[in-house]
């Protein structure tokens, strides 16, 4: 049996942390926890859990999950964050699936909980599970990519050397009241500003623009939100998740928006 590290990154997870970790249980040979300073009850729960636990300053996503791999020693990569979990039938289909897998890279669908409805027609795909040798995080502060090792591609679904397993991860989230998410967004899209301006590229590896022009302004901070919007509501059909389905839809569009608002704000402060 091929064997695997389960790996975590947190900070002043003590609400969500211990649900995690006991998740893996049964499942992970080993697991790994890298804090980031946490000043609540997080480390002390994982404990309960692990011995192999290390503090470091956090520098970005990337680069923590790049460190938390680095101290892996299975051969397979499970990451999975401080607020989701790996339910018994995803347990059982991570262990059939490593044991015969003939890629190297497996993606899971993962279920959202916002303001206690998880988002069946809005869930996504995220690729969480892979072969340690076979592949890294980029060193993105936000929005990070798994990338393969022998040639720094970035890895989507439905290479010839991925695969989507059936059952969802579960995640809880901080999504449990509207203050939670707009704390989050808060900081996300300032990280995601910063990376654009950085790297010349969105989280979806597009380019952005390198000019401030009114017409590529009024698009991306309005057009694009509102596509976004009816691409969720409509084509992802989150209408049938009830009014949390609908609030999402307008959260993520905002979220759009104000991403770019921040971005375009940061590049005329540094002309």
């Amino acid at each position: 049996m091929p064997s695997l590290s389960a790996i975590l990154i947190a900070k002043n997870e003590e609400a969500h942390i211990g649900r995690a970790l006991a998740s893996l249980h049964g499942l992970a040979d080993e697991i790994i926890l890298v804090d980031s300073e946490s000043t609540d009850r997080t480390v002390d729960i994982a404990k309960k859990f692990t011995e192999k636990i290390v503090t470091r300053a956090f520098e970005g996503f990337g680069a923590q999950k790049n460190f938390a791999r680095g101290l892996a020693t299975g051969d397979w990569i499970l990451h999975i964050d401080a607020d989701e979990e790996v339910s018994p039938a995803l347990r059982d289909e991570i262990r059939t699936v490593i044991r015969n897998a003939a890629v190297d890279f497996l993606f899971l669908p993962v279920v959202t909980e916002f303001l206690g409805r998880p988002l069946t027609h809005l869930g996504g795909t995220n690729l969480r599970l892979f072969r340690r040798a076979a592949g890294q995080w980029d060193n993105k502060k936000v929005h990070e990519q798994i990338q393969r090792t022998s040639d720094h591609s970035t890895v989507r679904l439905r290479d010839e050397d991925t695969r989507l397993l059936t059952t969802p991860l579960t995640h809880h989230s901080h999504y449990q009241t509207l203050q939670g998410y707009f704390e989050r967004q808060e900081r996300y899209t300032t990280g995601d500003a910063e990376e654009m301006l950085r790297s010349g590229s969105d989280r979806f590896g597009r380019p952005v623009p390198k000019t401030a022009h009114v017409f590529s302004r009024v698009w991306r901070q309005f057009v694009l939100p509102k596509k976004q919007f009816l691409k969720l509501l409509l084509y992802r059909r989150g209408i049938l998740d009830g009014w949390q389905g609908w609030l999402w839809c307008v959260v993520s569009a905002q979220y759009e928006h104000t991403m770019w608002r921040k971005y375009f704000a940061l590049r005329r402060s540094r002309l």
